[in-house]
């Protein structure tokens, strides 16, 4: 696991598994704000785009995936081009706070698929399941 500043208080900790083409994104703590998260996704987005991954998994929590207006346009105008741009193929969240696997969620592109889980296992699973 890296632990890599984004400045003197934020971290954000990932994993590159090079052989798995995968990136992982642990979130140990629920973000303090919403200025604070989008930071840690904007540097994960650059994460993404050095290490150019088929596959992503994020960690965190089903509170930090609810998405109002102005966030969702925000995921859609920014955080999805950027993504869309890259070789992602597959983006998986785990939230361990949620009950089940929701499938549908408000951010999609046809270059890629989105899924929420509730398991580590479950979202590897369909990471690596053959298209």
């Amino acid at each position: 696991m890296k632990k890599t500043p984004l400045n003197s208080s934020i971290y954000i900790d990932f994993q590159h598994f090079p052989e798995q083409d995968l990136l992982v994104n642990m979130n140990s703590t629920n973000s303090i704000n919403r200025a604070e998260h989008i930071l840690k996704v904007s540097f994960f987005i650059e994460l993404i785009e050095k290490f150019q991954p088929r596959y992503v998994l994020v960690h965190g929590y089903a509170k930090d995936m609810e998405f109002d207006k102005q966030l969702e346009k925000w995921i859609r105008e920014v955080l999805i081009p950027q993504i869309v741009n890259t070789r992602v193929k597959k983006l998986a969240f785990v939230a361990d706070d949620i009950a089940e696997e929701i499938t549908i969620i408000p951010i999609s592109s046809d270059d890629f698929l989105v899924c929420i889980f509730s398991s580590e296992e479950k979202a590897r699973n369909w990471l690596f399941e053959s298209s």
